[in-house]
């Protein structure tokens, strides 16, 4: 039987970084946060996640390379514990 690959793993998200991510998710929200799932509109949330990840990228005080995928991922994470509390 083959092995399933390993996922990709980077250090933990800094304090600093969630805010930056917060604060950026803020910028993007009405593109991000949109509800329908048509193919245009899918293709617009994955560009203005890839907008996002350049902007954090940019700003990023850490050598980690993070990518679209991962942010939006710790994104969804966050939002979760926010719901729990």
């Amino acid at each position: 039987m083959a092995e399933k690959p390993k996922r990709k793993r980077a250090a933990n998200l800094t304090q600093l970084e969630k805010t930056v991510l917060v604060d950026l998710c803020t910028k993007y929200s009405s593109t991000i946060d949109d509800k329908r799932t048509d193919g245009s509109t899918v293709a617009m949330k994955e560009q203005a996640w890839r907008l996002l990840a350049e902007e954090f990228r940019a700003t990023s005080t850490t050598s980690v390379e993070r990518d679209w995928l991962q942010l939006k991922h710790v994104r969804n994470y966050l939002e979760r514990c926010l719901m729990n509390e």
